[in-house]
């Protein structure tokens, strides 16, 4: 007695002391168990047409705890409910709601950081460090699946998604449990959370503390998704695939998507997609197709496209420089191509124009060759080279439009060969025809190489057997024999002379 009166006010204090630690025990367990059963979980609706589409998952401060789902309880024939599954780990967080969901139905986990107006965020916004999984029940609270983990860019099918394309290494199906009888029973799933420590295999990250302040504050952009968002590209005027309508595409939070194939239209060049709707930082901004891709993958630009956006196509026009340089050359289509107007450097140094009958003058202006059978100044037969005007080429109808008569290596040697080659409409392919007068009612010309001075000429005694049949056709200065004056005669109507 006399120790309790000598140490009053001692034993009052550790008494005050334990009656606080009593009450703080008591309402930090209190606070714990508020998340720590099925029935004291709240729900969150987020069936198709019911519900919410997308949640923030910041809330996680509050309604989470430190523990994950026992394997070794659930791939047992011990009991399958959500209180006897429990397993204390610093490396789990458990989204302490019961999400309420359909058979079927789509949803994503996005952790992402905000980006930057240029460059987007940092390479960690998602996918690298971060892993989510979530865990099926039935009505009662009773897991029917134990889903593998996924990444911020992966995707979830309530009732169908499997194990086999993760490292999990568990089939997911409780003992008892088969596909038929979880899709029958999926009414909810729990969300759990971790760090990777390099893989997806069961276990993994176990030395890795995640606590929920952290999750919060690193991620920004932390939603659960179950409305995809729809991208519409706009065409503006062009074509993808033969068709000008709009293309759209949905996508399921940060899943990767494609771009769509390059539209085309005609006199214009494709110049990149604006984004000009939604988009976040990026909105107005132009990208190539390339560039889109990359921020349709990156994770630096998840939170810029996260909501339904509208890229416009956009174009510049082009010139087809050729349509007027050509000015009528036959082989116009060998330049036939689409120029940017807005780029200083796409004029072509020299075009290639070739035009059969033709020489160029001035780039695109030609003067005429091919003047057939025209006489002017020539009837005299004075052997006096008519004008340019009056030149022409020879060709055959053999080997199509770029065969004419061809003095070889246009040489000035007496008996160089008259052989085919390909028009080049030079002066050893351009011939004055002299008129050299009437025979038995004929006309007769002589055939004067513009190159040259000399004529064609029949190499007469040549030909086989000494005869005249194969006899080679030469050119020889002009001596007025027989043998080098020619007459023209109609060959048809596809065909000039011969």
């Amino acid at each position: 007695m006399q120790f309790i009166k000598k140490h009053k006010k001692l034993i009052t204090m550790l008494t005050a002391v334990l009656l606080i630690a009593v009450s703080l025990g008591t309402y930090v367990s209190q606070t714990w168990a508020a998340y720590d059963t099925w029935n004291s979980l709240v729900e969150l609706e987020f069936r198709t047409g019911l519900g919410e589409g997308q949640h923030s998952l910041t809330d996680v401060m509050t309604y989470s705890g430190n523990y994950t789902n026992d394997v070794g309880e659930i791939y047992s024939d011990r009991s399958h409910f959500f209180d006897d599954i429990r397993l204390d780990t610093m490396s789990r967080v458990t989204y302490a709601r019961k999400v309420r969901v359909a058979s079927g139905q789509r949803l994503t986990i996005v952790a992402a950081q905000e980006d930057t107006a240029d460059a987007g965020g940092l390479t960690e916004n998602a996918g690298l460090q971060f892993y989510w999984s979530v865990g099926e029940y039935d009505e009662n609270g009773n897991i029917v699946f134990d889903g593998g983990w996924r990444s911020s860019s992966g995707t979830w099918i309530v009732g169908v998604t499997e194990n086999g394309d993760t490292g999990y290494g568990k089939s997911g199906y409780p003992n008892g449990e088969d596909i038929n009888t979880r899709q029958n029973k999926v009414r909810y799933v729990v969300p759990i959370f971790r760090w990777n420590n390099g893989d997806e295999s069961a276990g993994s990250g176990d030395d890795l503390t995640i606590r929920k302040e952290i999750i919060a504050n690193k991620f920004p952009v932390f939603t659960m998704i179950t409305d995809p968002f729809t991208y519409t590209f706009n065409l503006n005027g062009g074509q993808v695939n033969g068709s000008g309508s709009a293309v759209t595409m949905q996508r399921l939070g940060i899943e990767n998507v494609s771009v769509p194939a390059t539209p085309t239209r005609p006199g214009y060049v494709f110049t990149g997609w604006k984004i000009t709707s939604t988009g976040g930082k990026q909105a107005g901004k132009v990208y190539d197709a390339g560039q889109l891709a990359t921020m349709l993958s990156d994770s630096k630009y998840y939170s810029s496209l996260f909501a339904n956006a509208t890229f416009e196509a956009q174009w510049s026009h082009a010139d087809q420089f050729v349509s007027y340089m050509g000015n009528g050359a036959d082989n116009m289509s060998d330049f036939y191509r689409f120029y940017n107007a807005a780029y200083d450097g796409n004029t072509a140094e020299s075009f290639l124009f070739k035009r059969t009958g033709y020489t160029s003058v001035s780039g695109s202006t030609w003067e005429i060759k091919d003047q057939f059978l025209n006489l002017t100044g020539g009837c005299d037969g004075g052997g006096t080279l008519p004008s340019s005007g009056t030149l022409t080429s020879i060709r055959t109808k053999c080997g199509g439009r770029y065969q004419c008569v061809d003095i070889s290596a246009a040489s000035y040697a007496d008996g160089a060969n008259a052989q085919i080659w390909d028009c080049v409409n030079g002066n050893a392919q351009m011939y004055a025809f002299v008129f050299a007068g009437f025979e038995d009612g004929l006309p007769y010309w002589v055939i004067r190489n513009n190159a040259t001075g000399k004529v064609l000429d029949a190499a007469i005694g040549t030909g086989i057997d000494g005869g005249n049949n194969g006899a080679n056709i030469q050119q020889w200065a002009y001596h007025g024999g027989d043998n080098q004056k020619w007459t023209l005669q109609m060959a048809g109507w596809s065909s000039a002379a011969r």
